[in-house]
């Protein structure tokens, strides 16, 4: 008799363990069910309408040409001229955005997507820079200014130099190739920045840009200064630099970066992407490198916001 009590109970175990693995297992398949349909309606926003946005911080670009020795097919050497580009940033940046997040402006049945439109505005200063004895063309200089996903901004960023303000114009190449739109404002089309971006100037940057979930800026400047709020409680940050003061509360959070290593570090790495691979890897949040063992290493790049459900 105890012998099939036993194994009445050993039996009324295993039937309910099958019965909790059976219900775990439906569970598991719901929630990563609507994982799926959660991340193809997000896939889908990213693709018709905007996408996570990354910024990078204006630089100054300068073409000049050089004599170089070059080799014809047959292995003739010849003088020829290559055009290169030099790059010059800012020496201070400081930066403020002001988030206005949503939760109600993409949504389908149970599936919501969180969207911001972030007021950025930045101040900055462009010292005289020191360059090498080059044959500079000043009259083909451009002040840059990436966007990652242009569909994304109200109006054409401008920028305030010496009480002027100058818009930036969207490049014709758009972002598909390089995943940034290389917005710039050319000395071709305003020769009275010749001077100043020979001799340094201050500027005021304003734009109003639109994205999904994440926002990254990308600083170039020698030193950055960086401060956030929005109107959003439940916020990850993450990215090159973590933000050293910050706070959330009831739907506010505030954030605040302070670095002086990160702009020179960037800038490099911008200089040195020769692919549009490469470039995408910024708007993705991560820069790509072979080590000394020819290993290739991802880096985190930008200061990042995460707005989360």
């Amino acid at each position: 008799m105890r012998s099939n009590f036993l194994t009445f109970k050993i039996i009324a175990i295993t039937i309910l363990v099958a019965l909790f693995w059976i219900g775990l297992l439906f569970i598991s398949t719901l929630v990563s069910e609507r994982q799926g349909y959660q991340q193809a309606f997000l896939r889908e926003i990213s693709q018709n309408n905007i996408s996570p946005q990354t910024v990078i911080s204006p630089y100054i670009r300068v073409p000049y040409t050089e004599i170089k020795t070059c080799l014809d097919d047959k292995k003739v050497a010849y003088s020829c001229t290559e055009e290169q580009w030099v790059y010059i940033s800012a020496d201070s940046t400081q930066w403020t955005a002001d988030f206005k997040v949503s939760d109600d402006t993409y949504k389908r049945t149970i599936y919501r997507a969180i969207s911001y439109t972030a007021n950025l505005t930045a101040k900055g200063i462009f010292q005289k820079p020191t360059l090498e004895n080059k044959d500079y063309q000043w009259n083909r200089a451009e002040i840059m200014f990436p966007v990652h996903d242009p569909r994304g901004l109200d109006t054409q960023p401008t920028l305030k130099i010496l009480n002027k303000n100058y818009t930036f114009e969207m490049s014709p190449k758009g972002s598909d190739a390089s995943g940034f739109d290389f917005m710039r404002i050319s000395t071709k089309n305003y020769p009275e920045l010749i001077n100043a971006i020979q001799n340094g100037f201050s500027f005021d940057l304003a734009t109003n840009i639109t994205g999904l979930g994440k926002f990254s800026l990308v600083p170039t400047s020698r030193s950055v200064s960086y401060q956030a709020k929005g109107n959003w409680a439940d916020i990850k940050y993450s990215g090159q630099n973590l933000p050293f003061a910050k706070t959330s509360t009831h739907q506010q959070f505030t954030a605040q970066w302070k670095n002086i290593a990160l702009g020179h570090q960037n800038i490099s790495k911008l200089i040195d992407c020769d692919t549009s691979d490469c470039i995408r890897q910024f708007s993705q949040g991560y820069y790509t490198q072979e080590n000394a063992y020819d290993v290739e290493q991802s880096q985190r790049i930008g200061l990042s916001v995460l707005v989360q459900i």
